[in-house]
């Protein structure tokens, strides 16, 4: 649903994570909440890290998706481009005074949006959770993927969202 609430929106650059993160992680909060005064902490916790590993493995199987989705779209956007810029002399992005005009695309604002979700969900893990996410392979995973995917285009914007 991401890719739905960017392409040709006209939405603002993300800042905060989809709700859909915070119903994945509910009912694991939850779990832990409940259990943790009846339970061992060992015990509590290999569950936790079992459980957040299942969870954050279909995540990171959904980010990939999506984030291979847009660059498919990115490529034939860029293709397309392209191909009206030699049918009408090269005209590329420019406003109507004829300047330049450096926007974020709507896949980076997915890629952004992208990126805050892992981010929350991973402080989540760590937060509330009390889980390590060096201990669930696919969150380390998960994170180098969006640090990859939004790393040429975000750097300053990324910076800026983490010292918050």
């Amino acid at each position: 649903d991401i890719q739905r609430l960017y392409r040709r929106t006209n939405r603002q650059v993300p800042s905060k994570p989809c709700p859909y993160i915070v119903s994945v992680l509910l009912p694991i909060q939850e779990f832990y909440t409940k259990t943790s005064s009846i339970c061992a902490n060992d015990i509590l916790q290999d569950w936790s890290v079992h459980i957040l590993s299942l969870v954050a493995d279909e995540y990171l199987g959904a980010v990939s998706e999506t984030l291979a989705a847009v660059q498919k779209m990115e490529e034939s956007l860029r293709r397309l481009k392209k191909v009206r810029e030699k049918t009408t002399g090269g005209t590329g992005d420019k406003t109507a005074d004829g300047t330049s005009e450096a926007k974020i695309s709507d896949d980076d604002k997915i890629r952004l949006q992208i990126y805050v979700d892992v981010k929350y969900f991973i402080l989540q893990v760590e937060k509330g959770l009390k889980v390590k996410s060096t201990e669930i392979k696919s969150l380390v995973e998960l994170d180098a993927l969006v640090i990859e995917a939004t790393k040429n285009c975000f750097d300053d914007y990324i910076a800026k969202i983490d010292s918050k």
